[in-house]
């Protein structure tokens, strides 16, 4: 395990250490120092140190600028506006996702049109 250590003695100083345990690094460190240990943090993660990290590539696809779907509900109406939407989606992926929503705590009943920007 990574830890971040800071000490004191007039002025403070920063470092990491690696080591087995907490417990094993503050024997090391009073061991070894008359300095005051003023701050040990765990390293969870780090670009540096390569904890938990992983470098992604990004796929680029391709995608709509938006989808505005208009719908209604029993005693309302809105245009609810999706953005980046991929073009693999279909017509029937939006209809089934949206009817999932509601408008002011109402299911929605119809969508009467929906309108794709490039």
């Amino acid at each position: 395990m990574h830890f971040h250590v800071t000490m004191t003695q007039g002025r403070a100083d920063s470092f990491t250490l690696e080591s087995n345990s907490l417990n094993d690094l503050k024997t090391f460190l009073t061991n070894i120092s008359t300095a005051v240990i003023t701050s040990i943090k765990k390293i969870v993660f780090s670009k540096e140190l390569n904890i938990n990290y992983s470098s992604r590539s990004v796929v680029v696809e391709p995608y709509y600028h938006s989808v505005s779907v208009f719908c209604k509900s029993d005693n309302f109406a809105d245009i609810i506006t999706l953005y980046n939407v991929k073009k693999s989606i279909t017509t029937k992926d939006i209809l089934d996702n949206v009817k999932l929503l509601t408008l002011n705590n109402e299911p929605i009943i119809d969508i009467y049109n929906i309108s794709i920007v490039e």
